[in-house]
């Protein structure tokens, strides 16, 4: 009986482990086929069978494929699959050229890849340019380029789901720990008003706080003065204890 119970367990442990071996399987091979469909795609069109669609979309297409490119491997092999199936060297030049261009993107401080991100955003006439604006805005966004954090913030405190909210919060951080002190008043307002985050006056006080001590009374002094009122003494030393000791915000 042992030894059937047993059996029974490691028949059940290698069907799961196979049905997961298959799923990777699978996820790899979409993968694989989407970003070969990028370019072949783009040799499409650069060929000219798709007479109503720009030449642009020829880069486009490629540089959506070197953005999803797992890795310089991924890149290297497909150029290689490129000579050996005898593309046109204008096209592979063209592949040479997208590589260049999203390496030196890759490099920079975000502000190439945000200014085109906001170029293709609102391109709709194929879901290619909509497709490259999302991945450069995110690239930007990696490059804690500021109005790439702003934007991201901005429309993650306007969704419903509260992963979202903790995304836009941390946001917000990484522009306050840039030097933004506007991130700071915004976000001690927010959490004042109970707008996109839970409302709390101990971190709306912090907030509204660090950044007056850091040249934003004006901006800030009305507001902070409503929340210190109905604030308890304890939670009023609470804020003061962070300030002065660390520094560090109180919320996560």
């Amino acid at each position: 009986m042992v030894a059937f119970l047993a059996a029974a367990a490691f028949g059940i442990s290698f069907a799961v482990a196979e049905e997961k071996s298959l799923s990777q399987r699978q996820s790899a091979d979409a993968a694989s086929r989407r970003v070969e469909f990028e370019v072949r795609f783009a040799h499409e069109i650069f060929l000219g069978k798709w007479k109503d669609k720009p030449d642009e979309l020829v880069d486009v297409n490629l540089w959506n494929f070197v953005l999803r490119a797992d890795s310089s491997d991924e890149i290297d092999v497909e150029r290689r699959l490129l000579v050996d199936r005898n593309y046109p060297q204008a096209f592979i030049a063209r592949f040479d050229a997208a590589v260049r261009l999203i390496r030196a993107l890759d490099d920079d401080d975000g502000s190439r890849a945000y200014k085109l991100h906001k170029k293709y955003e609102t391109r709709i006439e194929d879901l290619s340019y909509k497709s490259l604006s999302l991945m450069l805005g995110q690239l930007a966004v990696r490059k804690d380029y500021p109005p790439a954090l702003r934007d991201r913030a901005d429309s993650n405190f306007a969704s419903k789901k509260q992963e979202d909210k903790c995304t836009a919060h941390q946001m917000m951080k990484r522009l306050i720990e840039g030097g933004d002190i506007d991130a700071a008043v915004e976000l001690g307002l927010r959490y004042k008003d109970g707008d996109g985050l839970p409302r709390d006056d101990v971190n709306a006080l912090y907030w509204l706080t660090y950044a007056g001590m850091r040249g934003k009374v004006w901006e800030v002094e009305d507001d902070a003065n409503e929340v210190f009122a109905r604030i308890s003494a304890n939670d009023r030393r609470r804020v003061e204890r962070h300030l002065r000791i660390s520094g560090h915000p109180l919320c996560p």
